[in-house]
């Protein structure tokens, strides 16, 4: 709101980082193009990504506060790592 570009790009930094070590790939390449726009200044953008980052977020949130996250995130991963052997 303020078109404070230096806090966008610093803020989706974060956000880009936290998601890529959860594993949160929708939500750190969403938080990756809002990281860009905040160095382009490109305030529009910004404003426009807000939405879809906010449902990235809501999504890992819903699967962090299952009870067996970890268990299912595992199950997740050896089955992307077989596929990408194939």
């Amino acid at each position: 709101e303020e078109s404070d570009c230096e806090g966008i790009a610093s803020h989706a930094h974060a956000i880009k980082g936290a998601g890529r070590n959860l594993g949160a790939k929708r939500l750190g390449h969403t938080a990756l193009r809002m990281e860009k726009a905040g160095r382009d200044e490109d305030t529009e953008l910004a404003r426009a990504l807000m939405p879809q980052l906010s449902r990235d977020f809501e999504i890992l949130k819903n699967f962090l506060s299952q009870p067996d996250w970890k268990r299912v995130a595992k199950e997740m991963q050896v089955v992307t790592e077989q596929c990408v052997k194939v």
